[in-house]
């Protein structure tokens, strides 16, 4: 009985286990704590139980403080305090407590004693997208909002962990509006948008916490400014508005092809192309129109003797747009059976009929040109095509071929020079039987090659 049984023994070890926590309530509860900022060197004192504890003291866990059991001091260890490492959960609270145990007096009591750790601004703000991408619709109104997502984080507390953000490299064009104490970050649009101007912007949203020294994170915030249909085709300076085919063209020839273009982008920029229903029947048997590529081909095959000239009205559809509209005028040439035959006489020395022509000579007189067929070819005559360093010019119905400036063989070594027959006010490259002469001129000499005339 002196003992006591089991269950007394139970009783009494339970009792005096609450008795202890009692007590050890009664301490924690009390005015015994200390703060340290995170992070401290070595040997930086803490505090000291001794105000109110009488030694020996023991610290029972070392691992961030040690103690001087005769004075009741306690420093920092080698093990430096991180608050977001000791406090992963509370991180977002203004305090990270960490409880210490320790046994003080003569008659070994066990105490607990509570240590804040005090945030530093030792973490940088951070973005989890390094860039943010934003679509903004061109026919936005100025003052129009847009929420970003993407905001960035920071590990502190306090004003170390509050952020504040502003916009870099805006151009006017944006700027940012904050909201709440969240908070919400809203982009505004400050300036009138045209996506065929500028259809994207690219600028740094910097966000800064608020810290002694303050630290800060940019991303890169990427604007794209998406397309509405604000635009309708036009006919592009390009778009032939006369052409010139022979009279024996065959079937599916390309006769021109129109252009037009619509600065939007997608399907408000897809462009179909028709036929005015007003184009005479003459023109519809003779020519197709591609209505996705502008192709204006020949459905048959021509053999056409006489001169023939057909307007063809070209429409540029656009979605929700009035159709832009073009004229082309289709010229047919007759076919040509005469023979017709250009004579050359060189003036210029000339060696297996190339004519022999040093550089750096001034302009120089090389060849007469003369013009022979029947009575169908006057009123005909003879022309340079193209831009080269060559003239022709008419003398008393023959054309005089020379150089209009000095040759550089060093420069260009051959020139081709395309002869053509212009009648009417028309351009042949020839017909029938006859012969065409083209010329290839050097700084060393000048000569030429026979094929047939063919209809130009």
């Amino acid at each position: 009985m002196g003992h006591g049984t089991p269950d007394n023994m139970a009783c009494a070890g339970l009792l005096q286990n609450l008795l202890l926590l009692f007590r050890l309530r009664q301490i924690v509860c009390g005015s015994v704590q200390f703060s340290i900022p995170e992070e401290k060197e070595p040997g930086v004192l803490v505090g000291s139980l001794s105000k109110s504890f009488s030694p020996p003291y023991q610290l029972l866990t070392q691992e961030y403080l040690w103690m001087d059991t005769n004075t009741g001091n306690f420093y920092t260890t080698e093990q430096k305090m991180d608050r977001e490492a000791l406090c992963p959960e509370d991180t977002e609270t203004e305090e990270c407590i960490i409880l210490h145990n320790a046994i003080v007096r003569p008659s070994g009591d066990l105490i607990q004693f509570p240590v804040i750790i005090e945030d530093i601004n030792d973490n940088a703000p951070h973005f989890v997208n390094s860039e943010i991408h934003l679509r903004v619709p061109e026919d936005v109104s100025v003052g129009t909002s847009f929420l970003l997502d993407d905001q960035a984080q920071d590990r502190d507390v306090g004003l170390n962990g509050d952020l504040q953000y502003h916009l870099e490299d805006s151009g006017g064009v944006f700027s940012l509006k904050v909201e709440g104490d969240e908070p919400f970050i809203m982009l505004v649009v400050q300036t009138a948008l045209d996506r065929e101007t500028q259809d994207q912007y690219q600028m740094a949203l910097v966000a800064t916490d608020c810290g002694t020294d303050p630290l800060s994170a940019t991303a890169t915030l990427i604007v794209t400014v998406t397309d509405v249909n604000d635009n309708c085709p036009s006919f592009s300076p390009e778009s032939p508005r006369s052409v010139t085919i022979p009279g024996d063209s065959a079937r599916n020839m390309l006769v021109a092809q129109v252009i037009a273009t619509d600065p939007d982008s997608g399907l408000n920029a897809a462009i179909t192309y028709s036929l005015s229903p007003k184009v005479s029947d003459r023109a519809k048997e003779l020519f197709s129109l591609d209505s996705l590529t502008g192709y204006i081909r020949l459905t048959q095959d021509l053999k056409s003797d006489n001169s023939e000239e057909l307007l063809l009205k070209v429409f540029a559809n656009g979605h929700h747009c009035p159709p832009a509209d073009t004229k082309v005028t289709v010229s047919i040439l007759p076919t040509l059976n005469q023979e017709m035959t250009i004579k050359i006489g060189f003036i210029a020395e000339h060696q297996n009929q190339t004519l022999v022509l040093p550089e750096n000579k001034p302009p120089t007189a090389l060849a007469i040109l003369e013009l022979e067929g029947d009575s169908s070819f006057k009123g005909s005559s003879l022309v340079i095509e193209g831009k080269v360093p060559f003239t022709l010019s008419p003398q008393n119905g023959k054309y005089l071929l020379s150089t209009s400036k000095a040759l550089d063989f060093e420069m260009k070594k051959e020139h081709h020079i395309p002869v053509v027959v212009q009648r009417r006010s028309v351009s042949l490259s020839a017909g029938g039987g006859g012969e065409q002469r083209a010329w290839f001129v050097t700084a060393a000499g000048l000569s030429f090659r026979r094929r047939q005339w063919r209809e130009r």
